[in-house]
């Protein structure tokens, strides 16, 4: 599939995905199939350990989705579009970080959201508007309320008021403010820091987060357990791993 929106840069075990729809980047259906198909790749491509998710340019990360997409006729096609974006950035195997220079607004916000981090530019701003215009933002009322607790949901969604990087990062929805000038220095040194990992430890660690996160914790500590010894134990790298810090070795990753 061609992308009119979406561009790659692969590098050292790092795919960066670029959405770039100027002037705003605003998420249509087609940039989001585009950004859909680009992440299936993604996750299937043995290359790729760690992905990164970008907005072309320095003003916009996203501004949402597009506006004429809300139409009665295109709603349902919308909502499952980025319905299914959002899941596969949440549910595919491999780490996902939002790299957030400007504006992540609406559908923006709720993107980084579904990310496992996102690194921000002391310039970022984010927020939910939608009220504004007189509807909601449905992914960011599934996901906010785990993230920043019911309080800071209420007061962002019901107010469409914008916040700054450094008040994201005090709330949790942001993992790291960076100056401006700072920021790709600082997200390489969190890429470099993934992929001296084994690609297949990662990937089943997320999994064990991702499937206990909303259990209790007896449940939670079973499952866990579950995935560490039924799949974890099985792979090769778990074993090289533990031999080699026993031999006091550098691991040598098979990532399988």
């Amino acid at each position: 599939m061609e992308t009119t929106y979406i561009s790659t840069e692969k590098k050292n075990g790092v795919l960066n995905i670029i959405h770039d729809r100027p002037p705003m980047n605003f998420l249509s259906i087609e940039s989001m199939k585009e950004f859909i198909d680009v992440l299936r790749k993604a996750e299937a491509d043995p290359e790729v350990k760690v992905i990164t998710i970008r907005g072309g340019g320095e003003k916009y990360f996203s501004a949402g989705v597009d506006v004429s997409d809300h139409t009665k006729e295109l709603m349902r096609d919308m909502i499952d579009t980025f319905n299914n974006l959002l899941a596969l950035i949440m549910d595919g195997l491999k780490p996902k970080i939002a790299v957030v220079k400007g504006l992540a607004i609406g559908g923006g916000c709720e993107l980084i959201a579904f990310c496992d981090m996102v690194y921000a530019s002391e310039k970022a701003k984010f927020g939910q508007p939608e009220i504004n215009v007189g509807v909601f933002p449905a992914p960011a009322i599934a996901i906010f309320p785990m993230l920043i607790g019911l309080k800071k949901t209420y007061e962002l969604i019901l107010t469409g008021e914008l916040i700054s990087a450094v008040e994201a990062e005090k709330i949790g929805l942001v993992n790291r403010v960076c100056t401006h000038e700072d920021l790709e220095g600082e997200v390489k040194k969190l890429t470099d820091n993934l992929c001296s990992k084994s690609s297949i430890v990662l990937q089943l660690t997320r999994k064990a987060i991702l499937r206990t996160k909303d259990m209790d914790l007896e449940k939670a500590l079973k499952w866990s357990c579950d995935i560490y010894e039924g799949e974890l134990m099985n792979t090769e790298d778990a074993a090289q791993g533990i031999a080699a810090f026993l031999a006091q070795k550098k691991p040598n990753w098979k990532n399988r």
